[in-house]
């Protein structure tokens, strides 16, 4: 099983989980005054149960707390993974 990249592609809103080049998963969000809102977390269906959708949102939290932006998450599964992963002062 190969390696699992996520990148933030600001050209198209959303940070992109790829495999060996390959679309598996994407974070939709906004940004506006200091906040990221995490709109929608997708994993190709046949990629679902590896832990993908996990590393595209840490990723995008991870890009946020580095830029100091507030994350809000309107997707149900972002929420559930930031209430699991309470953040640190």
């Amino acid at each position: 099983m190969t390696q699992i990249v996520v990148v933030d592609a600001p050209e198209r809103s959303r940070f992109e989980a790829l495999e060996a080049g390959e679309l598996v998963g994407i974070c939709d969000y906004h940004r506006s005054d200091g906040v990221i809102t995490l709109d929608r977390v997708e994993v190709v269906p046949a990629q679902r149960g590896r832990g993908i959708g996990e590393q595209i949102v840490q990723a995008a939290v991870t890009a946020a707390r580095a830029e100091n932006l507030e994350v809000i998450p309107h997707c149900w599964f972002a929420a559930a993974w930031l209430r699991s992963h309470p953040q640190r002062p």
